[in-house]
């Protein structure tokens, strides 16, 4: 969100004045001073934030440029289009795992990066330059682990078809995809640019059953919507999950000194979460601290990260439920006994904190 403070409002464009805050009425005084406060606490804290900055991340999301630029003509005013749903699904899907993501570019990638990382999720990137695949391929090779969801790999940079999923093992029998049912009216966008939304029909959610292996034992049933592949997977894959019909959904397959991970099915948000927290368990990902919801559940929408910064621990979680939530924190023994709140000054003695909703604590561990 961006806002502006400027010293007199606006006469000749008086929409602006609405993101004002000394002049708009969509802000009550008590919000403004919990900005003001956030404010002076970014100048106060600027180190302590800047050390979960300088986190190294070990999960990386690949943003795919070619596949943002081909796209069918129907697309071409889509809001959004497949491959972005599900690049922010697979983003919200990660960010409550107690682990910092990042984003990894194909031309980051051509220069070799993707060895900073453990996990590289691909997100629905049908049309990715060869020489890409060749890198991801290789970094599966030498220990990588690399989770694949539909539709990736189908076509290069100039949409030509290639046959990547026969190299991955796979046999693509069919694809059933929802078909768009209605579009909205067009919409003008801050950049000018006209979009509308798009519903679709035929979307019926599918529940996906686990085969009970040893590292995804512990995950119930997943939900899936939108696109399902009916695929075969060649004789050394393991299949993870399994349509209703009994196919398989989610398969690991051997590469190398690594593994590649291909699900069939689009997953419903929260499914792709507790997907993708075995991974990061299988993964390795390093995660000192670990919430966990008191009364148990899921943690959702509640972000956590870990930094440290010389000798001293830091913590920082956001509430993004509309409720408080109470929870604990799980670290290995003698981690830690108690916290101080950096922002309100106030100590929190064992491993139980309440966060009220929509706020930001940054704590230091002792």
């Amino acid at each position: 969100q961006l806002f502006h403070w400027p010293a007199q409002p606006s006469s000749e464009v008086l929409s602006i004045n609405d993101s004002s805050l000394a002049h708009g009425w969509a802000y009550p005084l008590e919000d403004i001073g919990d900005l003001i406060r956030d404010a002076l606490d970014l100048r106060r804290l600027n180190k302590e934030i800047a050390a979960f900055a300088d986190v190294p991340a070990e999960v990386a999301i690949l943003y795919s440029q070619t596949s943002t630029l081909q796209l069918p003509p129907e697309m071409l005013t889509w809001q959004t289009t497949p491959y972005l749903a599900e690049l922010e699904k697979t983003y919200n899907a990660s960010r409550y795992l107690d682990a910092k993501i990042t984003f990894v570019t194909e031309r980051q990638i051509l220069k070799g990066r993707l060895s900073r990382y453990k996990l590289l999720l691909v997100p629905a990137a049908r049309n990715t330059p060869t020489e890409v695949f060749e890198e991801i391929w290789d970094y599966a090779v030498h220990g990588g682990r690399v989770l694949v969801v539909p539709e990736s790999f189908l076509g290069d940079e100039y949409n030509r078809a290639t046959d990547h999923a026969s190299r991955l093992g796979l046999i693509i029998r069919q694809t059933q995809r929802p078909k768009p049912g209605g579009v909205g009216a067009m919409v003008q966008g801050y950049d000018q640019s006209l979009s509308q939304a798009v519903a679709f029909v035929d979307d019926t959610p599918q529940k996906l059953s686990p085969t009970r292996t040893e590292v995804f034992g512990s995950i119930d049933q997943l939900e899936t919507r939108g696109i399902r592949q009916i695929f075969e997977a060649k004789s050394n894959a393991t299949i993870l999950f399994r349509y209703s019909d009994g196919g398989p959904a989610i398969v690991q397959m051997p590469v190398g000194q690594g593994a590649i991970y291909y699900s069939g099915s689009s997953l419903e948000e929260r499914s792709y979460g507790r997907l993708l927290e075995a991974l990061f368990r299988e993964a390795g990902v390093t995660r000192p601290i670990r919430l966990r919801m008191v009364g148990g559940g899921d943690v959702w929408n509640i972000e956590a990260r870990f930094a440290p910064l010389g000798n001293r621990k830091l913590l920082y979680i956001v509430n993004f439920n509309p409720i408080p939530k109470r929870m604990s924190i799980d670290a290995a023994p003698g981690f830690f006994s108690s916290l101080l709140d950096l922002r309100d000054h106030h100590d929190v003695r064992g491993a139980e904190i309440t966060l009220p909703a929509h706020q930001t604590a940054i704590y230091e561990m002792f």
